[in-house]
């Protein structure tokens, strides 16, 4: 289980944070965009819900439940700033979107 859990934790942190050698460069320190943002958010929430399914200890099934609450309510906030602004995912995006999803489900 132990082994699991890491794999999908470094699955969805090489999704969402920078390698070290851009975190070292910083004269090309970029914000992510809102839309990466989105998505960042979403993967932290599939990270959640994962390790929720794994824990068996009381104390750590009351951690999973806290952050999938956090984990979701950071990607609704930011589902709804993308909106006010107007953006949309193109049918690619969405794409993609799925497959680094369906990656990172353990089978």
């Amino acid at each position: 289980m132990k082994k699991m859990l890491a794999k999908i934790w470094s699955a969805v942190t090489a999704q969402v944070l920078p390698e070290p050698e851009e975190l070292s460069d910083k004269a090309e320190k970029r914000v992510p965009s809102l839309l990466e943002s989105v998505e960042a958010a979403r993967l932290e929430w599939i990270l959640a819900k994962s390790y929720f399914d794994f824990v068996t200890e009381p104390d750590l099934i009351d951690v999973a439940v806290y952050n999938i609450q956090a984990a979701e309510r950071k990607y609704m906030y930011l589902l709804k700033e993308a909106r006010n602004q107007g953006l949309k995912l193109a049918e690619e995006q969405v794409e993609k979107s799925v497959d680094r999803t369906q990656s990172l489900i353990v089978r």
